[in-house]
C-alpha cells in the first residue's frame, strides 16, 4: 500500500526569518520615525506567533503607497499602516532584498 503513495510535492524557498522587535527598530530608523513602529500594534498581532510575506519588487498601489507616505511626513501620528506595505517598500527602495520574510512576535 505504501508504494501507491505519491511524494509529497513541495517548492524549496528561501526564507527570511526576522525577529519583529528587530524589524520593529529597522523600520523606525530607516523611515526616521519620531516614535518607535510597533508592527504588533499595527495589525494587532499575538504574542508568541509568526507571520509570513512574500515580497517582491513592484509598485505599491494607491492605498498602500499612501499609508506609506503618510507614514513618512506623520511619524508621530498614531495611525495603523500595512506591515505588507512597508515591507514592499522597503524592497522597492532596495533597503531589503524581495523574499520569503517570517516575523516572529514574541514579547
Amino acid at each position: 500500500m505504501k508504494n501507491s503513495i505519491r511524494p509529497l510535492e513541495y517548492s524549496p524557498i528561501i526564507l527570511f526569518v526576522v525577529e519583529e522587535e528587530q524589524l520593529n527598530r529597522f523600520i523606525t530608523e530607516y523611515y526616521q520615525l519620531k516614535a518607535p513602529f510597533s508592527c504588533h500594534a499595527n495589525e494587532l498581532w499575538r504574542n508568541d506567533s509568526t507571520h509570513r510575506f512574500q515580497i517582491v519588487k513592484e509598485e505599491l498601489d494607491t492605498y498602500d503607497a499612501k499609508k506609506v507616505q503618510a507614514l513618512m511626513e506623520t511619524p508621530h501620528e498614531p495611525l495603523s499602516y500595512s506591515v505588507q506595505a512597508i515591507l514592499q517598500d522597503l524592497c522597492n527602495r532596495g533597503a531589503i532584498p524581495p523574499g520569503h520574510y517570517l516575523i516572529e512576535v514574541s514579547w
